[in-house]
């Protein structure tokens, strides 16, 4: 079986926004809705604007294996 990967990323620690939990819980219902495995990735404090990014280097090297 596959594995879906839930990513969630929030780059400055203010209110404004979707938090990183809500990002999450919402892919993870989701994905247990479809029966689906599937990996958390977190990022805090990264800039949307950069590829570089610790958790979601991760995911894509997750993805490549």
């Amino acid at each position: 079986m596959e594995t879906a990967a839930v990513y969630a990323r929030k780059s400055k620690a203010t209110d404004k926004g979707e938090s990183t939990e809500n990002q999450i819980s919402r892919g993870v219902a989701l994905y247990k809705l479809r029966g689906w495995n599937y990996i958390v990735n977190e990022d805090y404090y990264y800039s949307g604007k950069t590829l570089e990014r610790p958790a979601f280097e991760r995911m894509m090297q997750h993805m490549k294996e």
